[in-house]
Parts: C-alpha cells; sequence; structure tokens
C-alpha cells in the first residue's frame, strides 16, 4: 500500500510539473519572452484554472526555473516507490521520465 501511494504521489507531482510547464510556455509566447526569462508563480496565474498555482501534493516546494528548463519539485519527505526512490530534499523532474 505505501508503494502505491508513493507511486500516485510522485504521479501526481509530474503531473503538476506538466501543468507548470505548459503555462510557461504559453506565459513565454503571449509576452514575447526567452527562455533564459523567469515567470512568477503571479505571472502564471491567469494561465492555470481558476487562477491557482498548482496544489502541493505532499508540502513539496514547486521551482518554475527559466524558460528554457523544465520546473522541478523539492520534496520534503522520502518517496519510496519499489525500485525506485527520492530521498527527502531531492528533485523530482519531468526529465525522469
Amino acid at each position: 500500500v505505501g508503494k502505491s501511494m508513493a507511486t500516485a504521489r510522485y504521479n501526481a507531482i509530474i503531473n503538476n510539473l506538466r501543468v507548470i510547464q505548459n503555462q510557461k510556455q504559453l506565459w513565454m509566447a503571449e509576452n514575447k519572452k526567452g527562455e533564459s526569462d523567469t515567470p512568477t508563480e503571479s505571472d502564471l496565474a491567469p494561465y492555470f484554472n481558476s487562477g491557482k498555482f498548482p496544489a502541493a501534493v505532499m508540502n513539496e516546494t514547486y521551482n518554475i526555473n527559466p524558460c528554457g528548463q523544465n520546473p522541478t519539485a523539492t520534496i520534503p519527505s522520502r518517496l519510496n516507490m519499489g525500485k525506485k526512490a527520492i530521498e527527502a530534499g531531492g528533485q523530482v523532474t519531468l526529465d525522469e521520465n
């Protein structure tokens, strides 16, 4: 049960990262920004449903990063998904998929 819950949390975080990346691309195109520009949460808010940044799954911190780089999430506690584990303080990235 623990591994399946950890996997579900991981997948929810990955989904949030995909949403953030998509909204960054929209912001970048609409505002004629370059790959080195970094939007803030408030810059991206209009691009999210109901104007809200994605909710944290397990109190993770989302790092928006510059437009030319995928967002990441720093997790506060260990995610043990069987063969794969991410330690507390580790990062979840879209590059892993």
